[in-house]
């Protein structure tokens, strides 16, 4: 190794696939990185994924145009930005049947 960091697609989404219960939360400098993001998701689906913006240390509007740069899709950005995370905490009542 040469004291690089370890690919996105590495353990960590080994472990988001094997784990019902594990999910990778986005953070601001990942928002803000297309190529990030498209390496992650394709190494996860966008269902484990969760968005985060390091508020009140982080901008979310800059993390947010990240993902939407991106271009992904609505169904994966609907996912990212809350869906997933309405699921985990079981408030999936309180997402338009139409969004789902």
């Amino acid at each position: 190794s040469l004291g690089l960091a370890p690919p996105p697609e590495g353990r960590i989404a080994d472990v988001a696939r094997e784990r019902p219960n594990v999910y990778l939360g986005m953070t601001a400098l990942a928002m803000a990185e297309t190529y990030l993001i498209k390496r992650i998701l394709g190494a996860v689906s966008a269902d484990k994924l969760v968005f985060g913006s390091n508020a009140p240390s982080g901008i979310p509007l800059l993390s947010s145009g990240g993902l939407q740069r991106a271009r992904l899709g609505e169904r994966a950005e609907a996912m990212i930005f809350g869906e997933t995370l309405g699921r985990i905490y079981g408030l999936e009542s309180a997402i338009p049947a139409q969004k789902r």
